[in-house]
């Protein structure tokens, strides 16, 4: 009698069938580094987000190579704490990448390297992770950078006297134009209200 050891295998099929629904849904790339061999599985989604074809074998230095100039350092570093025995195995970094094509693409990853041993014995064995392109988050974040840096630098320099408050009415900010107008430094009039007793002062 087989039955228990084929619905064991009917869940695990479909276990992996969810598995495999829910990456490719939330379009995450996995990769597994066998230290052993060297040799990392990467899947397609992974191999999309860095333009690699279908068979072509990676390694770790080709996952390295292809990470933008300025952020390869901080990526080896990074790559060499998870491998050390000492450490907790955990990898967690944003960085940039330069696909074949010559687009540049942010990468999010995070991996987890399992050790085998104790003391001086304890060794890599494997590492597993996901990876996510945030482009567009990166790309949104300095896109707001750069509006609030030309708001300041606006707020700073006009002639005219700007103050901001919150919903209580009660002033956040005010440029210098402002200050100068109503002869208070900035200190002076956070907290104050319209109806607040000390504009009488």
């Amino acid at each position: 009698d087989i039955t228990e050891r084929r619905e064991a295998e009917e869940a695990l099929r479909r276990s992996e069938r969810r598995l495999t629904q829910a990456v490719q849904a939330s379009n995450t790339g996995i990769f597994e580094h066998d230290h052993a061999s060297n040799v990392v599985y990467c899947s397609p989604e992974h191999r999309a987000m860095n333009g690699w074809s279908a068979d072509e074998p990676i390694a770790v230095a080709d996952i390295v190579a292809a990470t933008l100039a300025e952020d390869r350092d901080r990526l080896g570093a990074a790559i060499v704490r998870t491998h050390d025995p000492a450490g907790d195995g955990v990898l967690d970094i944003e960085h940039r990448i330069r696909r074949p094509d010559g687009a540049l693409r942010w990468l999010s990853v995070r991996a987890q390297t399992f050790f085998e041993g104790e003391g001086s014995e304890r060794h890599p064995v494997r590492t597993v992770g996901g990876v996510v392109d945030i482009t567009e988050r990166r790309e949104a974040e300095e896109a707001l950078r750069r509006s609030e840096s030309s708001y300041r630098t606006l707020f700073e320099t006009m002639n005219q006297g700007v103050v901001t408050h919150d919903r209580s009415g009660a002033i956040v900010d005010a440029n210098p134009a402002a200050q100068a107008i109503l002869g208070l430094s900035l200190d002076q009039m956070q907290g104050r209200t319209p109806m607040d007793p000390r504009w009488r002062t």
